[in-house]
C-alpha cells in the first residue's frame, strides 16, 4: 500500500487540531459561563435551568469531540512530521560535515519531559484552566517535543546527527535522523563512532547493546569526543539526579577515572584525555551552550491567560450588550460575584428579597410625579422588581431612541441613588418595569453592578 502524501496528511491534521481546538475552547467557555451563573444567582438570567441544561450537555459534547479530534489532528502532524524526516544515509550525502552520533537504548525513544506546572503564577483559575487544556489536549502525539528533539535541536550547529533506527518502528521518530542496520549492526556503529566529530549517550534505560557501544567507544574513541546527556526530568518521573546515580555505578566500573558526585543542573557527563578526568557541565561545554531544553513555564501560562483571555472577551461582549439591551443581557448574561461574602448572597436570596418587597408595598402605590405612579414591588431569584405606571400614556411601547434614554436616565438614577446602589453592589438586579395607564407592560429596564462602571 502505498504512503498517504505527506502534504494531504499535514493539512488534514492542521484542520482537525484548529477545528477540534476551536470546539474544545467554545465548549469550555459555555460550560464555564453557565458554572458562574448558576453560582451566582444568575441562572434565571440565562432562561434557567431548562434551558441551561441542554446547553451545557451541548458544551460537554463540543469538548468531547473537540479533544478527539484535536488528539486524531496531532497524531496525524505528528506522522507526516516523521514522514518527511531524511534518512541518515540522506542526510551525511547532504551534509558533508563530520556527523555526531546518538546513541541509545531504543525503550527511551519519544520520551517527553515533565513540563512545568506553573501553580504559582497563574493564579488559582489560570491553574485550573491551564491544567483542564493541558489534560485534555497536552497529551495528543507531538504536543510537545520529545527529549531527543530537544537534544538535537542543540547540536544542529555542530553537524548532522544520526542514530541507529529501531528495527521494529514503521516510521522514524523525531529527532536525530534514523540509519537502519542489518545483523552486522556492530561493524556499521564502529565505523560511525569513527567518523564522528562528537557521540552523545544518552543516561536511562540499559540494555547489553548499549553497554557494549559504550565499551566500544572507550575503546576506540579519544575521551574528548565522548559526552553522556543526563536528560531532563521525564514524565515518567525519575529525576535526573537519580539517573546518574544509577548510570553512574555501572559506568565507574568500566573507566579509570572516578566520576563526579552530582551535581544540581549538570547535564553533561565530560572527559579529560585518556579518561582520567569526568567532569560534569550544564551543557555540551565549548561545543554548545544549547543542551538545556527551553524552559516551558511561559509557554503554559501563555495558553493558561489566553483561555482565561477569551473567557472574559465572551463576558465582556455580553456586558456591552447589556448596556445597549436589556433583554439580550436578561438571556445571555453569565456575569456574577461567584465570591461573594456570605451577606451579599443573603441580600441576593429569595426570602430577603420578597421580605423587602413586601415591606415597600405596605406604603404602595405612590405617586412620585405628575406622569409616574409606583405600584408595587415584587421579587424574582436575584432580582427585585419596581413596577411603574404610567398614568397618562396611551403608547403600547417605548422604542427607539426614546428607549435609549429612557435606560440611560433610569440607570444613572439607580445608580445614584444610595439605597439602590447599595443593592446593586451586593448583587441584586433592579427590574424597572412599566405599564401605560391600561396597565399594559411597554417596557423594561434592567440594571446590574456592572452597569454602574
Amino acid at each position: 500500500m502505498a504512503e498517504p502524501p505527506v502534504a494531504r496528511t499535514a493539512a488534514l491534521g492542521i484542520l482537525l487540531v484548529l477545528v477540534g481546538f476551536v470546539l474544545f475552547i467554545g465548549g469550555l467557555i459555555v460550560a464555564v459561563a453557565h458554572a458562574a451563573a448558576a453560582l451566582s444567582g444568575l441562572l434565571t438570567a440565562i432562561g434557567g435551568a431548562a434551558r441551561a441544561i441542554p446547553r451545557v450537555l451541548i458544551a460537554i459534547g463540543a469538548i468531547g469531540v473537540g479533544t478527539i479530534l484535536f488528539r486524531k489532528g496531532a497524531a496525524l502532524r505528528h506522522d507526516a512530521r516523521r514522514m518527511s524526516l531524511p534518512d541518515g544515509w540522506t542526510l551525511l550525502q547532504q551534509d558533508t560535515r563530520p556527523p555526531v552520533l546518538y546513541l541509545r537504548s531504543f525503550l527511551d525513544d519519544e520520551i517527553v519531559t515533565q513540563r512545568s506546572a506553573p501553580s504559582t503564577q497563574g493564579g488559582a483559575l489560570g491553574d485550573v484552566m491551564g491544567a483542564a487544556v493541558g489534560l485534555a489536549l497536552g497529551r495528543a502525539a507531538g504536543a510537545h517535543r520529545t527529549q531527543e528533539e530537544d537534544l538535537v535541536k542543540a547540536l544542529a550547529d555542530l553537524g548532522p546527527c544520526i542514530a541507529v533506527g529501531d528495527p521494529s518502528e514503521t516510521l522514524p521518530d523525531l529527532g536525530a535522523s534514523r540509519i537502519y542496520l542489518n545483523d552486522e549492526w556492530q561493524l556499521h556503529v564502529a565505523g560511525l563512532m569513527t567518523r564522528s566529530q562528537l557521540i552523545v549517550f544518552r543516561m536511562g534505560s540499559q540494555s547489553p547493546g548499549f553497554w557494549w557501544e559504550v565499551d566500544r567507544v572507550r575503546q576506540t574513541v579519544s575521551a574528548e569526543r565522548v559526552a553522556f546527556w543526563i536528560p531532563p526530568q521525564a514524565e515518567s518521573g525519575e529525576d535526573p539526579e537519580r539517573v546518574y546515580e544509577r548510570f553512574a555505578a555501572k559506568l565507574t566500573a568500566l573507566l579509570p577515572c572516578e566520576l563526579p558526585a552530582w551535581r544540581f543542573g549538570a547535564h553533561m557527563l565530560r572527559f579529560g584525555p585518556e579518561w582520567r578526568r569526568a567532569y560534569l557541565t550544564p551543557s555540551l561545554g565549548e561545543a554548545s551552550d544549547k543542551a538545556w531544553p527551553k524552559d516551558t513555564r511561559r509557554r503554559d501560562l501563555i495558553i493558561q491567560w489566553s483561555v482565561l483571555g477569551a473567557i472574559v472577551i465572551f463576558a465582556a461582549v455580553q456586558m456591552y450588550r447589556g448596556t445597549l439591551s436589556p433583554t439580550d443581557l436578561i438571556k445571555n448574561s453569565v456575569l456574577g460575584d461567584v465570591g461573594s461574602s456570605g451577606s451579599s448572597r443573603s441580600a441576593r436570596s429569595a426570602a430577603f428579597l420578597a421580605a423587602a418587597a413586601k415591606d415597600a408595598n405596605a406604603s404602595l402605590p405612590k405617586q412620585i410625579d405628575s406622569e409616574t405612579m409606583l405600584v408595587n414591588l415584587a421579587s424574582a431569584e436575584s432580582t427585585l422588581i419596581y413596577n411603574y405606571r404610567l398614568v397618562n400614556s396611551t403608547v403600547d411601547e417605548i422604542e427607539g431612541q426614546a428607549l435609549l434614554t429612557f435606560r440611560q436616565d433610569i440607570t444613572k438614577a439607580a445608580c445614584a441613588n444610595p439605597e439602590t446602589r447599595q443593592l446593586l453592589e451586593q448583587g441584586v438586579s433592579l427590574r424597572y418595569a412599566y405599564m401605560n395607564n391600561a396597565d399594559k407592560p411597554i417596557g423594561s429596564v434592567d440594571v446590574y453592578r456592572f452597569s454602574c462602571h
